[in-house]
């Protein structure tokens, strides 16, 4: 997977019965992403299981740096655009504007709960770190654990995968919304 400067992820694959390189844009899916989550890619990381994680924009004064979860078993094509995707969830989204997402890790260490470490760029040359948080369970729906989902920062926004609202990324239409 590369990340390119337009926004777009790129897969390069090479099929094992042919041996030919095959070239599929990933996403983002539809027409792209709403204006505030636009940007260029920062991070990108696959997991053991099927998904890649993307640090996304927050680049800008009008961007908030945003964390997706891609699943790269799935390949879906829009059927007006007929562009090839894999199907985008928003996982994560920071309330300051303008910082990116500068690091992520996953982990499973010392207790086995999956847990998705990033870090945020420092707000101003007078603060001394970046922000370090964590999600855990990343990768479970809200709706099949009986736990909550354990989230350290007090400012931000945390979407449960599949929120689907907004996104272009959707194959059907929802009906209704419950929190």
């Amino acid at each position: 997977y590369v990340g390119l400067g337009s926004g777009d992820i790129m897969r390069l694959f090479i099929n094992a019965s042919t041996g030919v390189l095959e070239v599929m844009r990933v996403g983002p899916p539809g027409d792209g992403l709403v204006t505030a989550r636009q940007g260029r890619i920062n991070q990108i990381m696959k997991t053991p299981s099927e998904w890649l994680f993307v640090a996304y924009g927050g680049d800008t004064a009008s961007h908030n740096a945003s964390i997706f979860k891609i699943d790269t078993s799935t390949i879906l094509e829009d059927p007006e655009t007929h562009k090839r995707f894999m199907p985008w969830h928003h996982v994560y989204q920071h309330s300051v504007q303008n910082l990116d997402i500068v690091a992520m890790g996953y982990s499973t260490a010392d207790d086995g709960i999956p847990r998705l470490h990033f870090a945020v760029e420092r707000a101003s040359p007078d603060t001394a770190a970046s922000l370090m948080l964590q999600i855990t369970r990343p990768l479970v729906g809200p709706e099949s654990i009986n736990t909550t989902y354990d989230f350290f920062q007090v400012t931000s926004i945390i979407r449960m995968p599949e929120d689907d609202m907004g996104d272009p990324l959707i194959t059907g239409t929802p009906f209704q919304v419950l929190v």
